[in-house]
């Protein structure tokens, strides 16, 4: 959005309102910083062996990888890769696997799980002898607290129903966003519209009344 190559669709539809309340709330200080990271990083540190740290995958920073789901798409994703570690993440399902000699590592998520646990997680790498050795850690936080900001930022009002269906899968640790998105699409579907780039306003708005909410926000 910031480089004016995202979709039409993204400015107009109510399905993308969430992107544009974030994007309308940074600032150029905020994207200057955003450039400048780097789509991989590897750490190298004094008498320790180097890992590399990516958001999705090593061929590309979005790409899901499953390793339960799509087992191969691990294996490529470490034979990609000359270091023994693969820290990566984007799916919120925290993680510790050893395949093909070498470490994959997914810290899971500090906002929003996916795995059935409602808390938050992270990982630590600790150098011992000649390896690292990783470790999940889960935090408990107040749900309440999040229902607040949601609310009094406006963030849910103006973004929802998606907002609502990640507040949702916030307080479930069920991937509620993904399963609105799809039930959207098959109400249009249904409606008579394929194809689509995006579900038009009027059933996107209203297949919220008829969504299968497990809490009423």
């Amino acid at each position: 959005m910031h480089n004016r190559t995202a979709p039409e669709v993204w400015w107009t539809h109510q399905q993308f309102a969430l992107g544009r309340w974030t994007y309308n709330k940074l600032d150029d200080d905020h994207f200057k910083f955003l450039e400048k990271l780097p789509e991989q990083y590897v750490v190298d540190i004094a008498g320790c062996a180097p890992f590399r740290v990516v958001h999705g995958s090593p061929w590309d920073i979005n790409k899901e990888v499953f390793p339960d789901k799509d087992p191969e798409a691990l294996t490529r994703a470490l034979a990609m890769i000359p270091e023994g570690i693969l820290v990566f993440a984007h799916t919120h399902l925290p993680d510790v696997i050893y395949k093909d000699g070498k470490l994959a590592l997914n810290p899971g998520s500090v906002s929003n799980n996916l795995n059935g646990d409602t808390r938050a997680s992270y990982a630590t790498l600790t150098w011992e002898g000649n390896n690292w050795q990783p470790l999940l850690h889960y935090i408990p936080y107040d749900h309440d607290e999040v229902i607040n900001a949601f609310i009094e930022t406006g963030f849910l009002e103006a973004t929802r129903p998606l907002a609502r269906a990640f507040l949702e899968s916030i307080l479930t640790g069920e991937n509620t966003g993904l399963e609105f998105i799809l039930y959207a699409f098959d109400v249009a579907k249904k409606a008579g519209f394929h194809h689509l780039e995006a579900v038009p306003d009027e059933i996107w708005l209203g297949a919220e009344a008829s969504f299968p909410w497990r809490f009423d926000l």
